[in-house]
């Protein structure tokens, strides 16, 4: 995986994305850079009513996401997405977004509603 991104989904017109948590990068890579900004866009494009899981394909890498519902909220989502090589197998792109959103959730569920600024 090149990089991850946990982000607390808009759920009204005009709210923005919350970001929740994020991979640090140990190398300067400007391919990488403008792979963050398609992230991004992802991340204001997604919505409560988005596919709770999905690949997008961007030149040699895929996005991949799913998002499930905040833990004790009234139709708020987490998104959990992914930047990894296209060749990269989806079932485990899938399986690792699958252990993080656990673990995630596990560790700091009761806090997502209350964050209020971005990590």
């Amino acid at each position: 995986m090149k990089f991850t991104l946990i982000f607390r989904v808009a759920t009204s017109p005009g709210q923005l994305p919350m970001p929740l948590a994020a991979s640090m990068d140990d190398e300067k890579d400007s391919d990488l850079e403008k792979y963050k900004g398609q992230a991004k866009k992802i991340m204001r494009q997604t919505s409560t009513t988005s596919p709770p899981q999905c690949t997008i394909e961007a030149g040699t890498y895929s996005f991949h996401y799913v998002t499930v519902d905040a833990p004790g909220s009234g139709g708020a989502k987490i998104c959990f997405l992914t930047l990894a090589e296209k060749g990269y197998p989806r079932r485990f792109a899938f399986d690792y977004l699958d252990d993080l959103q656990k673990e995630f959730i596990q560790l700091h569920g009761q806090q997502i509603d209350s964050v209020e600024r971005p990590y």
